[in-house]
């Protein structure tokens, strides 16, 4: 039975990405660790661009495939889903995070530590969008943002 749903993800993903889509729409679709390896073995999956991940239930453990990601991954939406200030720092020491110009992170259990991590990684230099709403970042999170010289190209902070 393990092949049936490995197969039909991977099915699910060629059908979003056929034609020279650049867009990975995964949203709500109750991914976790196991998918998220097996993206970086599907071949089309270096067209991507944008790769929406919102609303799985996300967690700070399930995020570290992530780092095995490349391609063309510019925009990376993680939007609500359980990310605390662990996934934060995954994020932050990945070098994926090179790439990213657009990063969505609302809505989940981030707080000072995390947003710390974010602020002091190197990786954010090409970053142009970061979205915080809704997360339990604090007035220290705020003011680490504020103060960190590791956004070069943001355009937009939104908290």
């Amino acid at each position: 039975m393990e092949n049936a749903t490995d197969t039909t993800f991977e099915q699910r993903v060629q059908d979003q990405l056929a034609n020279g889509q650049t867009l990975l729409d995964l949203e709500n679709q109750a991914i976790g660790v196991k998918e998220l390896e097996q993206l970086s073995e599907i071949e089309c999956f270096t067209q991507v661009q944008k790769l929406y991940l919102g609303n799985n239930e996300l967690t700070d453990d399930t995020l570290i495939p992530l780092e095995k990601l490349g391609g063309n991954l510019h925009s990376l939406y993680l939007n609500n889903n359980l990310i605390g200030d662990a996934g934060a720092e995954t994020l932050a020491n990945s070098p994926l995070m090179g790439s990213i110009r657009c990063l969505m992170l609302e809505g989940n259990s981030i707080g000072p530590k995390g947003t710390k991590a974010l602020a002091n990684s190197p990786y954010f230099q090409k970053l142009e969008e970061l979205f915080l709403d809704s997360n339990p970042i604090g007035a220290d999170g705020v003011l680490t943002l504020s103060q960190s010289n590791n956004f070069p190209n943001l355009k937009a902070l939104h908290l």
